[in-house]
């Protein structure tokens, strides 16, 4: 068990690294995914052609159309990465939920238990003098 969730959770990690998530930032919508992805797909697809430009010494429009499908096709997977890495930490917060909800009522019951075995013997023992 320990090492599924050490997987899932370097999974995650991973995941979070790829689609360059902070730490902090909360769950987004799709329209804003969908806004940023594209921003961040021309920014990296002129970046690629520039690097090609500048290694090859020369601009061609089918370098400049491969470079948009390669910046574009690595922003949308990291796009979804972020996606993924939401959808698993809300399942992983919901597992969490359920798990400690069944324990915290396993433990209340063991120490009502645990407190009347206690207190039981006190009272018996203070109405013995009372009874004879």
């Amino acid at each position: 068990m320990r090492k599924v969730a050490d997987t899932g959770l370097s999974v995650r990690t991973w995941l979070r690294n790829f689609g360059r998530k902070k730490q902090d930032s909360p769950a987004k919508d799709n329209q804003t995914i969908v806004k940023e992805t594209g921003t961040r797909a021309l920014r990296t697809s002129l970046m690629i052609w520039g690097g090609r430009a500048l290694s090859a010494r020369k601009l061609t429009p089918a370098g400049l159309l491969s470079s948009v499908a390669v910046g574009a096709a690595i922003e949308v997977a990291r796009g979804g990465a972020e996606k993924i890495s939401d959808m698993v930490d809300k399942k992983m917060q919901d597992e969490f939920d359920k798990v400690a909800e069944v324990n915290t009522r396993g433990l209340l019951l063991l120490f009502l238990r645990d407190l009347v075995m206690g207190i039981a013997p006190l009272f018996i023992l203070w109405f013995i003098p009372v009874i004879l």
